[in-house]
């Protein structure tokens, strides 16, 4: 959860498509209102990709996984797959005006 200027609340988490499996991509939502209401509920664009293997690590998840600042975002998503890799991805965007 980050506040956006200060009021407006982001939400991101891990998405777990199978009840009882590992998360696999990221979920977000945000609110223009200060809380009142939320967006719908959306994917993270380039976490849900079946082939990057699921989110976090035999060591852990990250837990600070969003940052806020000003109209600039970012969020930080491990990746791994058993045998062939493990990654950390910094995503960045912004917001419109």
């Amino acid at each position: 959860l980050e506040l956006h200027r200060g009021q407006h609340p982001f939400i991101i988490w891990e998405h777990y498509p199978d009840a009882d499996g590992h998360p696999q991509g990221l979920g977000w939502s945000y609110s223009s209102n200060r809380g009142d209401t939320f967006h719908p509920p959306a994917p993270l664009p380039g976490t849900h990709q079946r082939g990057l293997g699921i989110n976090g690590s035999l060591q852990g998840q990250l837990m600070d996984k969003l940052a806020v600042e000003g109209d600039r975002i970012a969020v930080v998503n491990s990746r791994f797959r058993r045998g062939e890799t493990s990654a950390i991805r910094l995503i960045r965007g912004s917001l419109e005006p």
